[in-house]
């Protein structure tokens, strides 16, 4: 479920046109359930401008940084027509903030920059933070603020058991040498096939070598096994000649 954070916005008086710009991304937060707060919503403040400016950051769960090269020359103190006090001060406690929360993460302080600011607008305490480019990424933004990521992270399943590897993983193909071809396997058995120990023949002899290699890759679940027609022959399943024949005249 969507968060509905508390979030002070922190701005130059630039111009009537950028007032204007930050009043209506303001209320647009308001208005879409995050409890946005900016100084034209106090007008006056019975504890002061300065206390209430840290108030609002302090209780804020996040702050958003509207950069401007005014705001930025008002943040950093380069500013010298001793304007823009406001961001001075507010500049004074951010700054405070973000060095003495060094050892953690910041997720408070976000810099946002309007149309075609450019990124050196943004204040050098906040350069190593993400920021946002508006309007193009208001939905982007408004995802960090309430808490709904674009794509979430997957649950860690049940971790697999795989049983030891000895040899490289490849494909082997074995040359089993079958008594016959299929033609042969219908053939009455010949008696040179039943041979003593001494004098069996050579397809025997490697057929048992290859089964000897097939009991241990099966033993270390590393065996695939390929079998031709013949096999199934006995057991009443057509021959591939028969198989092709079908499925061509299919």
């Amino acid at each position: 479920m969507a968060e509905s954070p508390q979030v002070f916005i922190s701005y130059s008086h630039d111009s009537a046109g950028h007032k204007l710009k930050v009043l209506e991304l303001a209320s647009r937060l308001r208005r879409e359930g995050v409890d946005a707060r900016l100084d034209r919503y106090a007008q006056f403040p019975a504890e002061g401008w300065p206390r209430w400016m840290r108030k609002e950051i302090e209780e804020a769960d996040i702050v958003l940084v509207v950069c401007t090269e005014i705001y930025k020359g008002r943040f950093d103190g380069t500013d010298e027509t001793g304007k823009g006090l406001g961001v001075r001060w507010e500049g004074l406690i951010l700054t405070q903030a973000l060095y003495e929360d060094l050892s953690k993460n910041n997720t408070k302080y976000i810099p946002i920059l309007f149309d075609d600011t450019p990124t050196n607008a943004i204040p050098v305490a906040l350069k190593p933070f993400s920021y946002f480019k508006l309007p193009d990424q208001y939905d982007s933004l408004y995802r960090v603020l309430t808490n709904q990521p674009e794509v979430e992270i997957p649950t860690i399943g049940t971790v697999r058991t795989l049983g030891p590897v000895h040899e490289a993983s490849t494909t082997m193909i074995l040359p089993v040498v079958s008594a016959g071809a299929d033609q042969d396997l219908l053939a009455p058995a010949k008696e040179e096939l039943v041979r003593p120990e001494e004098v069996r023949p050579s397809w025997a002899i490697v057929n048992e070598q290859a089964l000897e290699v097939l009991k241990d890759r099966w033993k270390y679940s590393r065996l695939t096994l390929m079998l031709g027609a013949g096999v199934s022959i006995m057991s009443g399943l057509p021959t591939w000649a028969e198989l092709i024949g079908d499925l061509l005249a299919n």
